[in-house]
C-alpha cells in the first residue's frame, strides 16, 4: 500500500489523483500499473504508425523518382542524395518494429520510444544541411515527428513534451538559416509544438481518468466478489450471479458436523469484549484452515459453536473420513490454544451422515445454510458428548468403521429422536 493510500472502516481506499502537469498519478504502484498497461496497449498501434510512415516514404520516392525521369535525369543527383536519406529513415522504423517484438522493451517502452523519436530528430536535423532545396520537406518532416510523438505513439506527456521543444530548438536555428523567410516556418514550428502538446495532454488526461474509473470499477467487482465468496461457496455464487434467484439443493450423503466450545460462556463473564473476540477469533480462523484443507464446506458460526459439513456443495469432496479427520484436528488445536493462553476451555463436536437440503436465503443477507432431519441429528450428537469428545450417530460408524476407531456407548435418549445408539471417535486406525 503507498503512503498516500486512505483507509476507511478498514477498506484501503488507493488514492487515484494525479498531478495536474506531469498527469503522473500519486500512487506510484497506480502510475507504474498505468504505464506497464500503456506500453502493452500501445504496441500494435505503434508498429502500425511504423509501417505506415516506411509505406509513405516508400511512395513518396516513388512519386521523386518518376518525376526525375519526367525531367530526363537532370536532379540525379539530388534524387540520389534523398534516396540515403530515406533508407535511413526506413532503417530506424524497422530496428523501432523490431524492438517492439522484445518483451523488456515493451515494458520499457517509454524510454525506448522516447529514444527512437530522439533519433528520428538526431538523423533529421544532422541531414538538414543535404537537402538544400529540400529544407522546407525537411521542416515539415520534423513538424510531422512532433505531431507523430504526441499523439500517435502513446508517448507520455510529461516524455513527449519536453522532446518536442527539444526538437523545435534544434531545428530552430537550421530553418533561421537556411531559409530565405524563415519566420513563417518557425511560427509553424511551435505553434505546433503548443497545440499538439494540449492535445496530448488533454488526451492523456482523459485515458489516465477512464484508465482510473475502470480500476476503481474492477476493484469494487474484486471486493463485491470476495464479499459474496465469504458467505457462499464459489459455486453457488457463481449461479446467482448468473441470474438464480431460489437455489435449494438436495444432497442424498452429507456428513454434518457440528462443534462447541465447552466452558467458553463462563469464561467471557471475565473478559473484556476485546480479549473475548480476539479469542474466538484465533479458534475460529484455525477452524476455518483446517475446514479448507480437508475440503469441507464452512456452514456458519452460531455464537462459539461452529458448522461444517463434506459433500456439498458438489465440488467438494463428499468423503465422510474428511469430517472425522477435520473435528479430531479441530480437538488438538483447540487444545494447543488452550495451553498457550492458559484459559479453561475444551470442544465437543457431533457427527451424523444423512440426506439434507441445502441452499440459500435472504435478501439483504444471503446466507447458505442446511435443513433437514440430519442436521438435527448432527446437532444431537454434539449437544449429547462428553466434553471433549467427538460422538457420533450409528450411521457415521456404520460407514468409517474401517477406517477409525470408536467407542461404543450404547443408546442414549435423543431430543426429539428416542434412543439412539451412539459411538465415540477414537482415531483413524493404524
Amino acid at each position: 500500500m503507498a503512503a498516500d493510500d486512505l483507509t476507511q472502516n478498514g477498506i484501503v481506499v488507493i488514492d487515484r489523483s494525479f498531478h495536474p502537469v506531469t498527469l503522473a498519478f500519486r500512487d506510484p504502484a497506480l502510475e507504474s500499473a498505468y504505464i506497464q498497461e500503456s506500453n502493452r496497449r500501445a504496441v500494435w498501434p505503434l508498429r502500425i504508425v511504423l509501417c505506415v510512415l516506411i509505406a509513405i516514404i516508400v511512395l513518396q520516392g516513388a512519386l521523386e523518382f518518376i518525376g526525375m525521369l519526367a525531367e530526363g535525369w537532370q536532379h540525379f543527383d539530388v534524387f540520389l542524395a534523398g534516396v540515403w536519406f530515406r533508407l535511413g529513415n526506413i532503417a530506424i522504423y524497422l530496428a523501432a518494429i523490431w524492438v517492439t517484438t522484445i518483451p523488456p522493451a515493451v515494458r520499457n517502452g517509454q524510454a525506448i520510444v522516447s529514444l527512437f523519436v530522439i533519433l528520428l530528430a538526431v538523423f533529421g536535423v544532422l541531414n538538414a544541411d543535404i537537402h538544400g532545396q529540400w529544407i522546407e520537406r525537411t521542416a515539415t518532416f520534423i513538424n510531422f515527428l512532433i505531431t507523430l510523438q504526441l499523439v500517435a505513439i502513446g508517448l507520455l506527456v510529461r516524455f513527449g513534451v519536453p522532446i518536442a521543444i527539444g526538437c523545435a530548438a534544434a531545428f530552430t536555428p537550421i530553418i533561421w538559416n537556411l531559409m530565405d523567410v524563415p519566420y513563417a516556418p518557425l511560427f509553424v514550428l511551435y505553434a505546433t509544438v503548443a497545440m499538439m502538446s494540449w492535445v496530448a495532454y488533454s488526451i492523456e488526461r482523459a485515458k489516465r481518468e477512464a484508465w482510473a474509473g475502470a480500476q476503481a470499477l474492477e476493484d469494487e467487482r474484486a471486493l463485491t466478489e470476495r464479499l459474496l465468496l465469504s458467505v457462499l461457496p464459489p459455486s453457488i455464487a457463481k449461479r446467482m450471479r448468473g441470474g438464480e434467484t431460489l437455489i435449494a439443493d438436495s444432497h442424498d450423503e452429507a456428513t454434518v458436523v457440528f462443534a462447541d466450545i465447552v466452558n467458553f460462556t463462563p469464561l467471557s463473564a471475565s473478559m473484556s469484549p476485546e480479549a473475548l473476540v480476539g479469542i474466538l477469533d484465533e479458534i475460529f480462523a484455525a477452524f476455518d484452515e483446517i475446514a479448507e484443507s480437508y475440503d469441507l464446506e464452512k456452514i456458519k458460526t452460531i455464537g462459539d459453536a461452529y458448522m461444517m459439513a463434506a459433500g456439498l456443495p458438489t465440488e467438494r469432496s463428499a468423503d465422510p473420513s474428511h469430517a472425522l479427520d477435520a473435528a479430531l484436528e479441530m480437538q488438538m488445536q483447540l487444545g494447543e490454544i488452550a495451553k498457550r493462553l492458559d484459559i479453561d476451555i475444551s470442544m465437543r463436536a457431533g457427527v451424523h451422515i444423512g440426506p439434507v437440503v441445502a441452499g440459500v436465503i435472504g435478501r439483504s443477507k444471503f446466507v447458505y445454510d442446511l435443513w433437514g432431519d440430519s442436521v438435527n441429528v448432527a446437532s444431537r450428537m454434539e449437544s449429547s458428548a462428553p466434553v471433549g469428545a467427538v460422538q457420533v450417530s450409528d450411521a457415521v460408524r456404520g460407514v468409517m468403521a474401517d477406517r477409525f476407531e470408536f467407542e461404543d456407548r450404547g443408546q442414549i435418549d435423543v431430543k426429539g429422536k428416542g434412543r439412539m445408539r451412539v459411538w465415540l471417535l477414537v482415531g483413524r486406525k493404524p
